[in-house]
């Protein structure tokens, strides 16, 4: 078999994009009121089940929608306890190259936002990397690495909200990762639709081989949903739009409709 230059220059970037790449998601389709969601373990992408304490799984789930467009969801979803009881999940390898695409459905249960802290987290060696919520003190949604926090004007309250992470390993400065927070993107698109909520370089590696969710002792019930990692937006935030079909039976119909108006 013979191989020309371009041939094999187009396989080894292939690799390069491929290389640390993950794709996982959970829905947490588990029985609400049966307790903890460590030993859970359900989802696609996974190396482990949750494991740690103390966060429960209730019902319902939710959901999210925007210019007609609405996220795949299903099953129910995860609520935080408080009181720094967290549940990790690992991944089959470490994210440190190209780019990786986080999102999660989010919203305050109940109560106020309290002075705590409640989110998403990327650890690697049992650090961590980035977090992804209601940093420490902050009542907005934002992102933290312990070092210092970027949070939004966009309220953590009773309003189900999409937060999406685009991470770009090697495309930034200080750490030299870059991290753009996307706050309600329309879901199906091939980019989000809105700017970064949050643009900034790290201020160490934001690789991760290991999620956590996570809420500290004075926050109130946080909970989350639909926790998908791709290496896309697409891929992170799948929607069901209209059918091709189904647009073009209204179209029809409103043709129809319009030559009747003028034929009057």
């Amino acid at each position: 078999m013979r191989f020309n230059a371009l041939t094999v220059a187009l396989a080894i970037a292939s690799l390069a994009s491929w290389a640390g790449a993950q794709t996982a998601s959970d829905s947490f389709n588990y029985t609400a009121g049966t307790g903890a969601l460590a030993n859970q373990n359900g989802g696609t992408g996974w190396s482990s089940n949750w494991g740690g304490g103390g966060n429960t799984v209730t019902s319902p789930g939710l959901t999210f929608s925007k210019g007609g467009h609405t996220l795949v969801s299903s099953g129910n979803m995860a609520t935080t306890v408080g009181g720094d009881n967290g549940n990790f999940r690992q991944l089959p390898s470490t994210v440190s190259t190209g780019t990786e695409w986080v999102s999660l459905l989010t919203k305050l249960d109940s109560g106020t936002g309290g002075t705590g802290y409640a989110g998403f987290s990327l650890f690697n060696g049992g650090s961590e990397n980035l977090f992804i919520g209601q940093p420490f003190n902050n009542p907005n949604w934002g992102i933290d690495q312990s070092t210092g926090l970027q949070a939004t004007t966009v309220p953590v309250d009773g309003t189900t909200h999409l937060l999406v992470a685009e991470i770009d390993y090697g495309a930034g400065t200080a750490g030299n990762d870059r991290v753009r927070l996307y706050i309600d993107p329309t879901p199906g698109l091939s980019a989000p639709d809105v700017a970064p909520a949050v643009d900034v370089s790290t201020t160490r590696s934001a690789s991760f081989n290991q999620v956590r969710i996570q809420a500290g002792s004075n926050a109130s019930p946080v909970d989350f949903d639909e926790v998908r990692l791709d290496t896309s937006f697409a891929g992170v935030t799948p929607a069901s739009v209209p059918e091709p079909a189904t647009l073009g039976l209204f179209a029809l119909a409103a043709a129809g409709l319009l030559a009747r108006k003028r034929s009057a």
